[in-house]
């Protein structure tokens, strides 16, 4: 009787899922993505039928370089989004079918249906046959996407960037912000390690790392409750190279860009392995000016303020990073590992912005030109030292202690000049100069334990984290050629943070078709942030302790058809240059400043997602902020 009531609910389930599931997902899809650019078609085999989750790339015709790429579904359909104008081809391929081509097409932007792709199957026989296995460029799983980059034609040429480009479910839009499904709070990690940067010297990290350094690329959008809980958008980890071969070996490179303007750069690797050591290092470097345009158009006070306004930030860069791992024995394995960067690049603006009275809108009143030359200087060193016990039985054990440094030299010079409607008589000036120096420290401590128990895996772990952040602005006034201070706008920004973290996590498979997991995570924050000033003091302080609970459920109904449910809650605290109230200009009328008395923001997510053959061919999500 019990067997006949489990298979009568499992087969109410797929029915309710063919029925009423897949319909209403499919059509929310096509609800979400009737205003989305996107190149889509068909992949057929020969006789005309579908080709199931055969991999499509689209490449540029002018030297083959990977764009973008996706995957078919179950009717033998793709789409791919977010691909920029310009001349392309499409390549496709299935495991065990073969390949197809198709024709080179121009692409203006908005929605795209290309004409379907017959994949050609050749037979051939073969007296010897040599099997190779690679990786394909792209791998879905549960959990995760993976762009795979060794040993594929992204391994040259590109940086980590350029690589976040082409990753399935990440934008990264002209400002070289990050986002995954949409959402920004995503963050970046180096071999499991968070990333402490945000904006320009994030984007400066990632453009210094080199495709032949990296391995892979994974983007996890609902990650475990052995993770930092911070990031409503999950996290991106890219895992660098370690070579497993015996001996010296290495590899240079070099790249040339032209945008604008030219940029190039060039990286050297060194790997050295014996049989109880291991020992690599790499260095990198960038060079090149990265431009931007601006337009603001805006009313206040019975004006019109039409701004044009152009950005050059010039990266000067070179990045380094060596290490060891000391193999004791089997089972014990010590390392050490110090990378940094120096970045001495300048940021410098140009703007114009036309005033007029709202009464008289055709006529202008005043012509405003400023310019804002902004010297920056940026240093961060990191060291690391790290023990790992794995054994045959399923217990492992990592421990890390890391500690990181950032100096950031900066000041800049930005008189703003007011001319008469046709620029010829100099009506007014002001001219400003500041001085911002910021140290930045942090130090942090981890372990994490696995181990089998009652047919799953259990994990639990700890994280404690200090950042300690020291930033200095120094305002002038620039009178008659002389830089006087302004105490009233000059300050001094102290901040201080802790954050204590433990976790517990469960995995297990209940049967052959559903798999568990199930994790809580719970993090304490204690900080400070003192403002000191010559006019007053001001101290913010905060202390929370929060629980972040996950779960993931995958049920398999038949060796096709499956479904995973997932649920995670996280948080986002403010970016240390967020919290901090120092101004920068692009002229005395625009400006952002920092806020030191934002406080942090709790999201809960949910997905779901039918699967086939392992692949998630939709996923449906709702989160809560």
């Amino acid at each position: 009787m019990w067997k006949d009531c489990k298979q009568k609910s499992i087969n109410f389930l797929i029915s309710l899922w063919k029925q009423i599931l897949l319909p209403l997902l499919a059509l929310a899809t096509a609800f979400t993505t009737v205003n989305a650019q996107k190149i889509n078609g068909l992949v057929l085999q020969a006789n005309g039928q579908p080709v199931e989750f055969a991999t499509v790339t689209i490449h540029t015709s002018q030297d083959s370089a990977l764009v973008k790429g996706a995957l078919t579904g179950e009717d033998g359909r793709y789409e791919i989004n977010s691909v920029s104008a310009g001349q392309y081809f499409l390549k496709t391929n299935a495991v065990g079918m073969g390949s197809g081509y198709s024709p080179v097409f121009e692409y203006d932007g908005g929605d795209k249906t290309l004409e379907p792709i017959s994949i050609d199957q050749t037979t051939t026989e073969l007296a010897q046959v040599t099997v190779i296995a690679r990786r394909p460029p792209i791998e879905v799983k549960a959990d995760k996407t993976i762009l795979n980059v060794e040993g594929t034609v992204n391994s040259t040429g590109l940086n980590a960037l350029e690589l976040l480009r082409k990753a399935p479910g990440v934008v990264v839009d002209n400002n070289e912000n990050i986002n995954v499904k949409g959402k920004n709070a995503v963050r970046i990690m180096i071999d499991g390690r968070e990333v402490p940067l945000d904006g320009k010297d994030l984007s400066a990290l990632l453009k210094g790392t080199q495709a032949s350094d990296i391995t892979n690329i994974e983007i996890i959008s609902n990650p475990s409750a052995k993770y930092d809980a911070a990031g409503n958008a999950g996290i991106i980890n890219i895992k660098l190279k370690k070579n497993k071969a015996l001996g010296t070996n290495g590899n240079v490179g070099l790249e040339a860009i032209y945008g604008e303007s030219l940029k190039g750069g060039g990286n050297l690797s060194l790997n050295h392995r014996g049989k109880d050591v291991n020992v690599f290092g790499s260095y990198n470097g960038s060079y090149g000016d990265w431009h931007n345009y601006q337009n603001f158009v805006r009313e206040q006070n019975g004006h019109k303020y039409d701004q044009q306004n152009k950005e050059i930030w010039q990266s000067r860069y070179t990045g380094y990073r060596a290490g060891a791992d000391w193999y004791i024995n089997s089972k014990h394995t010590v390392g050490v590992l110090v990378n940094g960067s120096v970045n001495p690049g300048d940021w410098n603006t140009n703007g114009f912005t036309n005033i007029d009275k709202l009464s008289t809108p055709q006529l202008i009143d005043t012509l405003l030109r400023a310019t804002n030359a902004v010297s920056n200087e940026r240093n961060n060193l990191n060291t690391n030292f790290n023990y790992r016990f794995a054994d045959t039985s399923g217990h492992s054990l990592n421990f890390d202690i890391d500690y990181g440094t950032y100096d950031i030299q900066g000041g800049s010079y930005q008189p703003n000049l007011y001319y008469s409607p046709d620029g010829g008589e100099l009506l007014r000036q002001r001219i400003y100069r500041n001085n911002t120096p910021t140290k930045i420290d942090i130090f942090t401590v981890k372990s994490d334990y696995e181990q089998r128990l009652l047919k799953g895996t259990l994990g639990v772990g700890f994280k404690v984290a200090d950042v300690e952040t020291d930033n200095t602005f120094d305002f002038f006034n620039v009178i008659n050629g002389e830089s006087q201070l302004d105490e009233t706008v000059s300050n001094r920004f102290i901040y201080e943070e802790r954050t204590s973290a433990g976790y517990v996590n469960y995995n297990r498979m209940f049967g052959k078709k559903l798999n568990v997991q199930a994790g809580l995570r719970v993090e304490n924050t204690d900080y400070e942030g003192q403002l000191l000033s010559a006019t007053k003091d001001t101290v913010n302080t905060n202390n929370y302790t929060e629980l972040f609970p996950s779960a993931a459920l995958t049920y398999t109904f038949n060796p096709k058809m499956g479904l995973n449910v997932t649920y995670s809650r996280r948080i986002d605290r403010p970016s240390y240059q967020d919290l901090n109230p120092f101004e920068n200009k692009l002229d005395e009328l625009t400006f952002q400043r920092g806020n030191p008395m934002l406080r942090p923001q709790f999201t809960n997510s949910f997905e779901i997602s039918p699967t086939y053959q392992g692949y998630p061919v939709l996923t449906f999500g709702y989160s809560h902020t």
